[in-house]
């Protein structure tokens, strides 16, 4: 290998990593810039963010039926769905992406281009649920 070559490949290295840029977010997820989110990352936010794992997926409840999932996230081999129930029972795919599109939001970690963020009321819900969740911890059985 002559010198210019190996200049190159420092020079190309460099570039990348001035590229992808590794911080945390608010809300402690790890966020790296320039690549998008993988299956652990999204579960790991929608964990920390009121979402339940029901039935193997991470799923958002009903206040009034905090056992039924009414909002869940579907994991594929190269995308993400976010599915709806319908009052039949019945899933309905209402976003999908793939995992290199679905970027975290620098301030909040929301994943962004999944449709969390387009789509009334998934907010609100999301926050009902960290509530719930939140409160059941705090009037948990007092320890003797």
């Amino acid at each position: 290998m002559s010198i210019t070559s190996d200049n190159r490949k420092a020079t190309l290295r460099y570039c990348i990593a001035g590229l992808v840029r590794r911080r945390r977010s608010l809300y402690g997820i790890r966020v790296i810039w320039g690549r998008g989110m993988d299956k652990d990352e999204l579960t790991e936010w929608a964990m920390r963010n009121g979402w339940q794992l029901i039935a193997g997926c991470p799923s958002l409840t009903k206040p009034s039926r905090p056992q039924e999932a009414i909002v869940r996230m579907v994991f594929k081999a190269t995308v993400a769905n976010l599915e709806v129930k319908k009052p039949a029972g019945k899933w309905e795919k209402v976003a999908g992406q793939s995992y290199a599109k679905i970027q975290a939001d620098e301030d909040t970690g929301l994943p962004l281009n999944f449709g969390l963020d387009t789509i009334p009321g998934f907010t609100m819900l999301m926050r009902e649920n960290k509530d719930r969740m939140a409160f059941a911890k705090m009037s948990g059985a007092a320890k003797e």
